[in-house]
């Protein structure tokens, strides 16, 4: 269910994440418990997106949010830094995923 327009600046992210695609640009590693991850992200929607801020979410519940991209065209791939401290346990397996924590139209 599309959330209720709450203004021009309202936060669209839910709406929007099925228009984008995001992929990550390089490998992702931990390097001295430093994350610095590029995260690329695609507008395959008609309309122009404002204030995108792409989020990595960790298995175990950390969040560390991107710089904000102020436009992607349509058609258009921009891309933000994701950087960050991340606890690094050996042998620790560790997933993510990637979400928008922020968009409008």
């Amino acid at each position: 269910i599309p959330r209720s327009h709450r203004g021009s600046r309202a936060n669209r992210a839910y709406d929007i994440t099925p228009v984008v695609t995001l992929d990550l640009v390089g490998r992702p590693e931990i390097w001295l418990g430093r994350v610095r991850w590029v995260v690329s992200v695609h507008n395959r929607g008609t309309e122009p997106l404002k204030q995108v801020v792409p989020e990595v979410v960790f298995s175990d519940g950390q969040h560390l949010t991107g710089k904000p991209i102020p436009s992607v065209e349509p058609g258009g791939t921009e891309t933000s830094l994701v950087e960050g401290r991340r606890a690094n346990h050996e042998g620790e397996a560790l997933s993510f995923t990637m979400k928008l924590a922020e968009a409008s139209w």
